[in-house]
């Protein structure tokens, strides 16, 4: 078994001169309750938490001059200054209105049409999250329809790993297309959910979210939702050297693995860090060619 670790993370070695734990709480500026797994990362670097169910989180390594980006579904991001907050911190985040445009109603019926990895056999090579404290994120592309027949997603799909930790939580995105990337969140709430058993597909059914896709496709994603639950991480036995030379250490694993399928002529697979830039992930030699994310979906289509 092959594991593809983040393009950033194979980049990235942790600065030694940071020192400060801070630990907190993310909350709605609404009515103080908890926002569960808010992504926390620090601006300008591929790092960073995630809160648990109750809004909690913990980032070591911090200056008092960094920034922390701390962003959820849902919600509009926010931008603090470490030196700004106490210890531990509240964050409170602004929930992004709700457009009163005019709601789409789905109608009974339509034609099932299937997008994306159709592969049902246990892949060798493997997208997995990366070592040190990350916010990690995998989007595929998925085609929309090709002529004016009308489209809504019935569900999402993906391939978790037998190996690492399965049974992790992780939250599915839906993005918009935007200059061939993934855009705008088309999901207004936070889905986490949880694969039963690995080594096989885990399905989601999308058919309450009234979705329409655009004619341009979707970015379908896996958000790997780091945390500090030690029974989630691997630990593997072998140590890798940074490309800078630095000392070798051991690679840490969190949560699941997904499955990466040759299946597709064309990379369409971007992942980011910390809620950053989307970069197209491209394998390195001696991993699968043209490796993508094995994310699948179910549309139902109206003439």
């Amino acid at each position: 078994m092959r594991l593809l670790l983040p393009v950033f993370l194979m980049l990235f070695s942790p600065s030694a001169s940071a020192q400060r734990v801070r630990s907190g709480r993310v909350v709605s500026g609404t009515n103080r309750r908890p926002v569960p797994y808010a992504a926390v990362g620090v601006v300008g670097q591929s790092r960073g938490t995630y809160a648990d169910e109750q809004g909690h989180f913990t980032l070591d390594g911090l200056r008092s001059d960094d920034s922390l980006r701390v962003s959820s579904v849902g919600y509009q991001t926010k931008r603090v200054r470490v030196g700004s907050l106490g210890n531990p911190a509240e964050i409170q985040l602004d929930e992004l209105p709700v457009p009163l445009a005019e709601v789409p109603i789905r109608r009974e019926g339509g034609t099932v049409r299937r997008v994306g990895s159709q592969q049902n056999v246990n892949p060798r090579h493997f997208f997995v999250s990366g070592t040190g404290q990350s916010t990690w994120e995998l989007a595929s592309w998925l085609p929309g329809s090709t002529d004016s027949s009308v489209t809504y997603l019935k569900s999402v799909g993906f391939f978790i790993g037998g190996s690492n930790k399965p049974k992790a939580p992780f939250r599915v995105r839906v993005y918009a297309v935007r200059n061939g990337q993934p855009g705008g969140d088309l999901l207004r709430h936070s889905l986490v959910t949880a694969a039963r058993r690995g080594g096989a597909w885990h399905d989601v059914d999308g058919q309450d979210w009234n979705l329409r896709v655009p004619p341009g496709g979707i970015f379908v994603s896996m958000e790997w939702l780091y945390g500090t639950q030690r029974k989630f991480f691997t630990y593997s036995t072998l140590y890798p050297k940074y490309p800078d030379r630095s000392v070798s250490q051991p690679l840490v694993y969190y949560g699941q693995s997904l499955g990466a399928t040759p299946e597709f002529a064309l990379l369409r697979t971007y992942g980011r860090l910390a809620g950053g830039e989307w970069k197209l992930q491209v394998p390195p030699p001696g991993f699968l060619p043209n490796a993508n994310a094995m994310i699948r979906a179910e549309y139902l289509v109206y003439d």
